[in-house]
């Protein structure tokens, strides 16, 4: 006997008095409990528990989804810094630029909202070769790389969509 989707009905080692089943669902990975008294309390009760439930996973006014960003970027030359254009860490719908040691190589990692700046743009400056990537939530969604004099800006920064 079922009484809803992903309900089931229980037996007499459910609890519920001799005679009498419990509906068991659930929401959410709650599991919510109902003596069958009759049809129409059951289905009231389902839909008590579905609006609370729906009521429970709405984000909050000002929530929005975070992405995880990794940035990696490369370079080869003299220099053992690299100078970028990135989004300013308090205010990610700003940028400035930055300059950050590192013996060729940075990795940068950073949690951004939907219109916020993510990745970067690396200045090959007295470098030979740059390079940079860029990771979203483990997906790579950014490569581009540039040698000195080759008329190409190597350029991996984004707004988030």
């Amino acid at each position: 006997m079922t009484y809803g989707k992903g309900s089931r009905a229980v037996g007499p080692s459910s609890g519920a008095a001799p005679g009498r089943k419990i509906a068991v669902t659930s929401f959410l990975g709650e599991t919510v409990k109902f003596v069958k008294l009759g049809l129409n309390m059951i289905r009231a009760s389902l839909t008590a528990v579905a609006i609370a439930a729906a009521i429970g996973v709405t984000p909050a006014a000002g929530a929005y989804p975070t992405h995880q960003v990794s940035t990696t970027i490369e370079w080869v030359g003299p220099q053992q810094w690299i100078a970028f254009n990135y989004a300013y860490f308090t205010d990610r719908r700003h940028l400035v630029v930055g300059k950050v040691y590192g013996n060729g190589r940075v990795d940068l990692v950073d949690t951004v909202q939907p219109g916020d700046y993510y990745g970067a743009d690396p200045i090959i400056g007295d470098n030979s070769y740059v390079s940079c990537r860029v990771v979203v939530d483990g997906v790579e969604v950014l490569r581009d790389e540039a040698y000195r004099g080759d008329g190409h800006d190597c350029n991996c920064l984004r707004t988030m969509s």
